[in-house]
């Protein structure tokens, strides 16, 4: 090996560290300028992405309440369809809604294994679609409705049928 060779092997790998360097201290800046950027307002209070990236790590270990559900569940699949699902009435979801009443095991239940169907397919499907899956017939289900199939606790056999409406089956 000559001088020269040495010599452009040593730029070579001095020119490679430098780049590095350089480019993880852009990442970093750039990076903490983003976290430092407002991303919303929520209730009076500037909410940072940092202080989101914290808030939504702290909620994977936090339970969901049964009245965030039902809010959650009444304003995308309706009022009258999750009663139906839970076997309720329209008022008694509205007092579960707002938290002045919690629901019996049994509805609470229903209204938990309606959520996690709800967003196993939110996560490939709009919404509407959503509440459309709930509704119509499903060959799966022996030609019910998945909204049905809750009603009748055959809550493993309709996140099945989620599972294989989200792979295209």
């Amino acid at each position: 090996m000559t001088y020269g060779t040495c010599f452009e092997l040593k730029y070579e790998e001095d020119t490679r560290t430098r780049l590095t360097q350089t480019s993880t201290t852009k990442i970093r800046q750039t990076r903490s300028k983003i976290e430092a950027k407002p991303m919303r307002r929520t209730g009076g209070k500037t909410m940072t992405i940092l202080d989101a990236r914290q808030r939504s790590t702290s909620a994977l270990h936090a339970p969901i309440e049964a009245a965030d559900i039902t809010r959650f569940l009444s304003e995308h699949l309706g009022r009258q369809l999750l009663a139906f699902i839970v076997a309720s009435d329209v008022t008694t979801i509205d007092r579960w809604a707002r938290g002045n009443n919690k629901p019996r095991l049994q509805h609470e239940q229903r209204l938990r294994n309606t959520y996690s169907v709800f967003q196993e397919i939110a996560r490939v499907e709009a919404p509407a679609t959503v509440r459309a899956w709930f509704m119509g017939m499903n060959p799966q289900l022996d030609d019910h409705s998945p909204a049905e199939a809750l009603a009748d606790d055959r809550a493993r056999e309709v996140l099945a049928a989620a599972r294989a409406f989200v792979q295209g089956g």
